[in-house]
């Protein structure tokens, strides 16, 4: 089985839509022209994901064989463990947002790592939560990892399957194609 452990915030979207200007205060000052796209904007009003990056996602989904996408993003606090939205969460409508959003292209998410809790801690911890995520399930035969950013827990064998997305980009179609060589190697 191979398997795409999945970020979403600098993958599925760009992190240029939510670049705002703000005083010392966190006071709204202006926002860079582009960040207001309510397309992309989530129910709580976060930046959402884009249709054009997840369309590269369903080419991934294409060309690997037997591909499970599980997600490792720290947005795995708003699904429960059978991947419905954890309505507990305070952010729950933004899992079913996303949930909708990537079925309506036809992607399913397969699974999530498991974390104890959103933002900084879980996210440095990325590494640990993959690495759990394979020892449960050793029907894994290949795996890739994209993100954004690489966490400092990153072991050589996370590092190996690891394809960084530019934040500013997000999953382009050049990097699409990275990981489809990744497992094709």
């Amino acid at each position: 089985m191979n398997v795409l452990f999945l970020n979403v915030d600098g993958v599925l979207n760009k992190s240029t839509y939510y670049e705002r200007k703000v005083d010392d205060e966190g006071t709204l000052l202006k926002e860079i022209p582009g960040t207001h796209d309510r397309n992309i904007i989530t129910p709580s009003g976060f930046t959402g994901v884009e249709d054009e990056l997840i369309n590269n996602l369903v080419k991934i989904k294409e060309n690997v064989i037997d591909l499970k996408i599980i997600l490792s993003s720290d947005w795995k606090t708003t699904l429960n463990d059978d991947m419905t939205p954890n309505y507990e969460d305070m952010y729950g409508r933004d899992g079913e947002y996303l949930i909708n959003k990537l079925k309506s292209h036809g992607i399913v998410l397969d699974g999530k790592t498991v974390g104890s809790s959103s933002g900084n801690i879980s996210s440095s911890r990325r590494g640990t939560e993959i690495r759990d995520y394979l020892s449960k399930h050793p029907e894994v035969t290949k795996f890739v990892i994209v993100d954004d950013v690489e966490f400092i827990d990153y072991t050589n064998e996370l590092e190996d399957a690891f394809v960084m997305t530019d934040y500013r980009k997000g999953l382009d179609a050049k990097t699409a194609e990275k990981i489809i060589e990744k497992f094709m190697d």
